[in-house]
């Protein structure tokens, strides 16, 4: 998929978990870029519900953990995801 397209993916889906898991996958294997990827899902999930999709992401691909707290840092130090996200990663609190 070009990165100037995006998933196909409902306001519904996203707050279900399936589609905002769905997205994140999309980003970490390069069919999204970061801005793609932080406007498809702002204002469609709560903070519990994009950790849940991180921690499933995770236990389905384990593999994919180098990217996806790639992806947690960027987004947050770019302030598009709340900072303390970061303590996913068991880094200090600053």
């Amino acid at each position: 998929m070009p990165m100037n397209e995006s998933p196909d993916c409902s306001l519904n889906q996203l707050s279900t978990g399936w589609g905002l898991r769905q997205m994140l996958m999309a980003r970490i294997s390069g069919e999204l870029s970061d801005d793609q990827f932080v406007q498809a899902i702002r204002g469609t999930c709560t903070k519990s519900e994009f950790v849940d999709a991180i921690a499933k992401q995770l236990d389905a691909e384990p593999h994919s953990t180098a990217g996806i707290m790639a992806l947690i840092t960027r987004l947050s130090q770019r302030g598009a995801i709340p900072s303390d996200l970061v303590r996913l990663r068991g880094e200090p609190v600053r």
